[in-house]
């Protein structure tokens, strides 16, 4: 985010500067300033603290701040804003106890207006907490908020350090020295050019040849930014001598003064010796700052030796370190590249893990290592699923014996049989008036034969005779013809399919599908397994199945036939598996629908739960790759 910086303007001169919620920078007049560096007492100054807040932070409606006498004391109310206002102030106690009880920052959203409350711990022990009322945001901004008192809360742990307001880096100088860094850490939006800004200001406005600053990269502290440098080499001796000082800080994680202030003090400074002998015996002070109880980086700050450092200067400069130092940090963390931040991340963790504390944090990763290990190892049945289908072992067709048109049904699909019941008609009245017809030439036939046989005319009797046999003949095909009209059924079972009694009238031909029925004892199940689960199946091997019908009922089944011949059925290949239902039930049908399950064989359970994962996956690599 670009910051832009400005004049002050006007009778009274310059303008303070500070950060708004927005990261941008606030400008205040003069008078807040002094009223805020010249407080007489603590509440005084927290009074002028929060109304600064107030200043940059848009939307306050009201706030409360709370101080203990001493740190780790109950803290009480000692600022309000506004400071008229008498409204009850239940809401912004439960928010800021909530903020005390854990020991960081909270946000509550409720609608019209949000609450933030941020505890102030210094040396690990509660001081206070401030709590905001603030008019409806959204979480962003309330983030940016948190982010703001977090900041502020610098100020209040210079003031209370330093004993009281007017003395120490309190005072006017200090702590407008202390804000200045503040603002320029905040000007720039990255890194290094934050970093080589503030070293450069601070050795300008405290009177230094030279300020390093550098944070800790593995086990050591590297120089990131030295006053009047725009760019140094890494290797250089001069870079090397700094980061050797640091190291030695860091080593003691103490302030360290060459030469020292106080002749009783033992500290190790061979490094700063040696960075002394390299630069004309400058005086150097290095000044580690912690982060979560951690050193995290070191300021070496390099003066001419006739113009020493004295006990007042050193707390400014640790003061300084300790308020901007964790800002410069938070820039230099944002700047990381994607795979950085995962992998300092995940240390972040395991050091959380295999360090003190974090009982909780433990006894999940140890739940989670058990399951892992479990999962890992159980074995169970692997079970290839499928959808089924119940079928007749047996599924006879009943065709259409001629050509005719219905006549009569008395079945149709979802009746129970039995063998000879009768299942329809076909209409018949042309083969009856065809017999009629036969019948009558038949009588004629005869007749005419036995008028010849009383002539004694042979030849023509034998004529009449060979007509009569064919009449004969054609008598008894119409006389199949009509029995075949009564369709009947061809065994005992269940009609499949086949419903006639809306076609009643209409024409068919011969072999045409009028019915088809299954019997009730002899199933098969047919099984649409997934392509990818083919390679699992065998024959011989045994499931289960389940039907919606009778869901607490669960009937067994053997593979019996593997159908080499894939189906693409709804975006997808599946196999037909063919399997002879064990035990048959009376209230099993053909055609019904549910889903079956063979078993393949003992897995491990996290290969049977990660298998499509893993096989996707495979696939993929290998369409990538080769």
């Amino acid at each position: 985010m670009e910051v832009e910086r400005q004049e002050g303007s006007g009778e009274n001169g310059d303008q303070g500067a500070a950060s708004g919620d927005d990261g941008s920078l606030v400008y205040l007049d003069q008078a807040l300033w002094k009223q805020l560096s010249a407080a007489p007492t603590p509440a005084a100054f927290a009074r002028a603290w929060l109304t600064l807040q107030c200043a940059m932070i848009a939307n306050v409606n009201r706030a409360v701040v709370l101080f203990g006498e001493h740190p780790g004391a109950r803290p009480q109310p000692v600022a309000r804003w506004p400071d008229a206002d008498v409204s009850d102030l239940s809401k912004l106690a439960n928010i800021a106890d909530t903020a005390m009880s854990r020991g960081r920052g909270v946000m509550l959203d409720g609608g019209p207006v949000a609450f933030v409350g941020y505890p102030f711990i210094y040396d690990e022990q509660l001081s206070g907490v401030v709590a905001l009322e603030i008019g409806a945001r959204s979480q962003a901004d309330l983030r940016l908020v948190m982010r703001q008192l977090q900041w502020g809360g610098a100020w209040m742990e210079i003031t209370r350090r330093s004993g009281e307001p007017d003395g120490g880096t309190a005072s006017p100088h200090g702590l407008v020295a202390v804000l200045e860094q503040v603002a320029n850490s905040l000007e720039h939006q990255s890194f290094s050019a934050a970093a080589r800004a503030v070293a450069t200001e601070t050795a300008t406005s405290l009177d230094c040849e030279r300020v390093s600053i550098g944070f800790i990269k593995g086990r050591r502290i590297h120089p990131d930014a030295i006053s009047h440098s725009a760019d140094f080499g890494k290797r250089s001796n001069l870079v090397r001598a700094i980061g050797a000082a640091m190291d030695e800080a860091l080593d003691q994680r103490e302030t360290i003064v060459y030469p020292a202030l106080d002749a009783a003090a033992i500290y190790m400074t061979r490094a700063h010796e040696a960075l002394a002998e390299e630069n004309e015996q400058l005086s150097i002070c290095t000044v580690p700052f912690l982060l979560d109880g951690q050193v995290a980086g070191a300021w070496t700050f390099e003066r001419h030796p006739e113009r020493p450092f004295d006990s007042s200067t050193v707390q400014l400069f640790g003061h300084l370190a300790s308020v901007v130092g964790p800002i410069l940090n938070l820039k230099r963390q944002e700047e990381r590249w994607l795979g950085k931040k995962a992998a300092d991340s995940a240390r972040r963790q395991f050091e959380r893990l295999a360090g003190p504390g974090f009982v909780g944090r433990k006894l999940v990763a140890m739940i989670a290592a058990a399951m892992v290990l479990f999962f890992s190892f159980y074995t169970t049945t692997f079970r290839v699923g499928a959808d089924a289908t119940l079928e007749g072992q047996i599924q006879r067709v009943v065709a259409a014996p001629m050509d005719g048109y219905v006549g009569e049904v008395l079945a149709r699909a979802g009746d129970l049989v039995k063998e000879g019941d009768l299942l329809a008609t076909l209409d018949d009245k042309d083969l009856r008036l065809e017999q009629v017809k036969w019948l009558t030439r038949k009588t004629q036939l005869e007749r005419s034969r036995t008028d010849a046989l009383g002539r004694h005319e042979r030849a023509e009797s034998r004529i009449y005779k060979a007509q009569a046999d064919q009449a004969d003949a054609e008598l008894e095909l119409l006389s199949k013809q009509l029995a075949r009209t009564s369709i009947r059924a061809p065994f005992d079972g269940l009609i499949v399919s086949g419903d006639l009694t809306q076609s009643i009238g209409a024409p068919v031909e011969r072999g045409d599908v009028l019915m088809e029925v299954a019997p009730l004892e002899a199933y098969r199940v047919a099984l649409a397994v997934d392509e990818r689960d083919i390679s699992y199946v065998e024959i011989g091997q045994t499931g289960e199945l389940i039907l919606p019908s009778s869901p607490d009922k669960t009937y067994s089944f053997a593979v019996s036939k593997i159908t080499p011949v894939a189906t693409a059925e709804e975006g997808k290949n599946t196999f037909r598996i063919e399997a002879d239902l064990l035990a048959p039930s009376e209230v099993l049908r053909p055609g019904m629908e549910g889903t079956g399950k063979v078993e393949a064989g003992q897995q491990r359970l996290i290969w049977i739960w990660t298998r499509r994962f893993t096989e996707w996956f495979q696939v993929w690599v290998w369409s990538w790759w080769y």
